[in-house]
Order: structure tokens, then C-alpha cells, then sequence
């Protein structure tokens, strides 16, 4: 039988060191998920806090759900299209870096060539307002005094310009003129306004920080392009550096259906 010389088994040892140092810091570092899935389904891979690094409450509860991180005012997403895109349902799940910055956030698809807001997925103004509110499942009319009882009554009796706020999505479905409202996404305050006209749904919390984004869209406006996918961005106007918004997977389907976003 033929000896293995004393440098081929050294070699051979460290080789065999590293592949294992491979596969276990490979089991430290966070995997993050995919930006994108066509089914509402759980993600496969769990972010994993570094061994022996203690990690704060705060870090834990971030690496709890597998995301990507958004540093810019936009980030966009191309699902495969369907044929029947009348309800098709977006979720996902979606939190602040810094958790007292709250940024405004848009849903925006591309139609006719341009990219156009679906809906506000969250506004600072927003976020713990206690006004009562009057929706049908995609807008919400907010009012400080209840006078109107239906949403869809907004434009038989529409508020004074100065007193009316509204997102772009909003303004666009109940075609509303530049001059009928204050552009929600410009204001920094509420002060003299009574109403606030908007697509934005109170998200349902996750845990102690991250909240779920989840909405219906007809999107028969919504063109495909050359290689049969839908285009999609996440548009975020109030971006500053360090302010970076996380985003969990994002499921599109376009059969409406209560599934669980995990």
C-alpha cells in the first residue's frame, strides 16, 4: 500500500479545516430572502444572528423576519404577469430602520408607460391618527368631525382645497384636480386641515415592530412589458441617508385569496 506523505495529509487536513469553516460561518451570516415570490408562502430561509456576537432585543426582533433592505427613494420589483389581474393581491411585510422616523411609502405599478401610486403604504401623519374614519376596503376618508358617512360621498359634497388633504392614489381614483386638495405627501402637519382622503390602510402589527402591508389592486391598466412582467416600484419621497426602510418578501397573486404572510 502506498503512504500518503506528510505534506499531502497536511494538505489534505487543511483543506478539510476549511471547507468545514465554510459551512459554519455560512450558518452565522443572515440569509436574506428574496425581494420577491409569486405565491403568498413562507420563506425558506431565517435570518441568523452572528455566533458570539450578543445580539440586542432590538436586533433580534429585526433578524426575526427575512428582508432586504431599501436605501433609496425607490426599489422596483417584476412579477411574472397573469390574465386576469382584476384582483390581484400585494402583501407583504415591512418595517423602519429607526423606528422613530417614520418615512411616507408608496406602492406604485407602471401603467401606459409611467409608474403611478397604487397605494400609501405608511405616513407619519397617519400612523396614530385617532380620527374617526369612514372606508370601503381601499380608501379611507379621515375627518375630525364625522359628517360625511360614506367615502364614495367625497365628491357630491367636496371640502374646501385648504381643508382637504389627499394622496396621489386617492386623488387619482375619485379624479380630483392638482387645486381641490393639499397633496398629502407634501404636508408635514395637519394643522387646518379636517379632511384627509387617502389609500392608505392602518397596517396589522407583527410582532413588537414589524407591521403587514396587504391590499387588493385592479390591475387592468396595468400593461405588461416585452418579456410578460409586471412592473412595480416601492417609492419612498421622504428618503434621508440612514433612514433605510426594510422590506420582508413581497407576495403577488392574482387570485384574491386569504393566505398568511409570513
Amino acid at each position: 500500500m502506498k503512504l500518503t506523505s506528510p505534506i499531502n495529509d497536511k494538505f489534505i487536513a487543511l483543506c478539510g479545516g476549511a471547507i468545514l469553516l465554510a459551512i459554519v460561518i455560512s450558518s452565522w451570516v443572515p440569509q436574506p430572502c428574496p425581494l420577491l415570490r409569486r405565491a403568498m408562502i413562507g420563506c425558506p430561509a431565517a435570518l441568523k444572528p452572528y455566533a458570539k456576537v450578543p445580539a440586542t432585543v432590538e436586533e433580534q426582533e429585526i433578524a426575526r423576519i427575512p428582508h432586504q433592505e431599501i436605501p433609496s427613494q425607490i426599489a422596483y420589483f417584476s412579477p411574472k404577469s397573469d390574465d386576469t389581474r382584476n384582483e390581484t393581491s400585494i402583501g407583504f411585510l415591512f418595517r423602519e430602520q429607526n423606528l422613530n422616523v417614520h418615512p411616507i411609502v408608496f406602492l406604485q405599478a407602471k401603467e401606459g408607460g409611467q409608474f403611478v401610486d397604487l397605494a400609501l403604504i405608511t405616513h407619519p401623519l397617519l400612523e396614530n391618527l385617532t380620527w374617526p374614519a369612514t372606508g370601503d376596503g381601499h380608501y379611507r376618508l379621515y375627518q375630525r368631525e364625522l359628517t360625511i358617512e360614506n367615502v364614495n360621498d367625497i365628491t357630491k359634497n367636496l371640502p374646501p382645497a385648504g381643508q382637504l388633504a389627499a394622496d396621489t392614489a386617492a386623488a387619482r381614483h375619485f379624479n380630483l384636480a392638482g387645486e381641490q386638495y393639499q397633496n398629502l405627501e407634501n404636508l408635514s402637519s395637519l394643522d387646518g386641515i379636517s379632511y384627509i382622503l387617502t389609500s392608505f390602510q392602518p397596517p396589522v402589527p407583527n410582532g413588537a415592530s414589524w407591521k403587514t402591508f396587504r391590499q387588493t389592486f385592479d390591475l387592468t391598466a396595468a400593461t405588461p412589458d416585452a418579456k410578460g412582467n409586471l412592473n412595480f416600484a416601492i417609492r419612498i419621497p421622504s428618503y434621508a441617508e440612514g433612514q433605510s426602510f426594510l422590506l420582508g418578501t413581497i407576495g403577488v397573486d392574482f387570485a384574491r385569496a386569504d393566505r398568511k404572510i409570513n
